[in-house]
């Protein structure tokens, strides 16, 4: 029948609900089904009545709820209704949060839903950050609500960051070259993010971390060579820049990526960029329990080899 509503009326899911709702309520609501009949109780009212009355308080529902407001009458089911653990089990595991990058205007869009509790701690937190903002400075008048609290949530994540005792991994990490810095022309990037306009990072620059990594002749980052077999924070960053994800032919995996010795450590390879590679967890497992080899550079095109010789060619994009 929902369906059926929405295609023949033009209705959004939403409302065909509601006027099935009503109309199976309001079947054993003869008052309160003529109060709304004459024009005296509006749909609004009529939903939420058929949520608080019965058979046994029809007849004073009929004569009540025109003195209250919709909104009222809302607040009024909402509290009267008992929500059972099964209900809020249910509301729990439907919480999800999805992000993605908008390159071509530069912007991160995201959407997602809270269960009750997690849901009125983060409103009263933004709430409450938008309420401590004060007026544009070039207007002097407030930004929309929508607005304000775009920044307040910028301002949690910031706090969160900031606060977080590994200051490598809580980083947002900027590539830009010093010659863009020095003469203002060019642009910087985002790691696994948009490109950035060269003012918006020398903004970044004035308070932020700024990291000098050592380079060859032919501008490739070296590394550390037999100093230690672990990558540094560093490095990673590069690693990750260079790489762009896993570099097995194919795969698209950017997150959780690991970094590979392609010459084994343990054998007398070297923790440099042209000894690293990224791979994610199910390629990194093949190379080391499955047998199969890499060949060539990390720093260009790389060879897989399957244990039957078979081969797959990677090329950096």
């Amino acid at each position: 029948m929902g369906a059926w509503l929405t295609f023949q009326y033009g209705l959004s899911p939403r409302t065909a609900k509601d006027w099935m709702e009503v109309a199976q309520g309001l079947e054993d609501l003869p008052a309160v089904r003529a109060e709304f009949a004459e024009g005296r109780l509006s749909f609004d009212q009529v939903k939420f009545v058929c949520r608080l009355a019965d058979r046994e308080t029809d007849e004073n529902w009929a004569t009540e709820a025109a003195k209250h407001s919709a909104s009222r009458l809302e607040v009024m089911a909402r509290r009267r209704r008992e929500i059972t653990a099964a209900e809020s089990n249910e509301a729990h595991r439907q919480r999800f949060l999805r992000m993605r990058w908008d390159t071509d205007n530069r912007l991160l869009r995201y959407r997602g839903c809270l269960p009750e509790e997690q849901g009125a701690l983060f409103e009263a937190a933004i709430n409450r950050l938008v309420d401590q903002m004060g007026k544009d400075p070039l207007t002097g008048v407030y930004e929309d609500f929508g607005t304000r609290a775009s920044d307040a949530l910028v301002q949690l994540a910031s706090q969160s960051l900031g606060s977080d005792s590994d200051p490598d991994r809580a980083t947002v990490v900027v590539h830009v070259s010093s010659e863009a810095l020095v003469s203002g022309i060019g642009s910087g990037e985002v790691e696994n993010g948009p490109g950035l306009s060269i003012e918006t990072v020398r903004r970044l620059c004035c308070d932020g971390r700024v990291e000098v990594v050592a380079e060859n002749g032919l501008g490739t980052i070296v590394g550390i060579g037999r100093a230690r077999r672990t990558i540094p924070a560093w490095m990673s960053r590069s690693l990750r820049m260079r790489d762009q994800g896993c570099r097995f032919p194919g795969c698209h995996r950017r997150r959780w990526v690991h970094g590979h010795h392609i010459h084994y450590w343990s054998n007398g390879g070297r923790t440099d960029l042209d000894n690293l590679i990224s791979l994610c967890q199910f390629h990194h497992r093949i190379l080391h329990e499955q047998g199969w080899k890499i060949e060539g550079s990390p720093n260009g095109p790389v060879v897989w080899i399957r244990p039957d010789g078979r081969q797959f060619h990677h090329v950096l994009q």
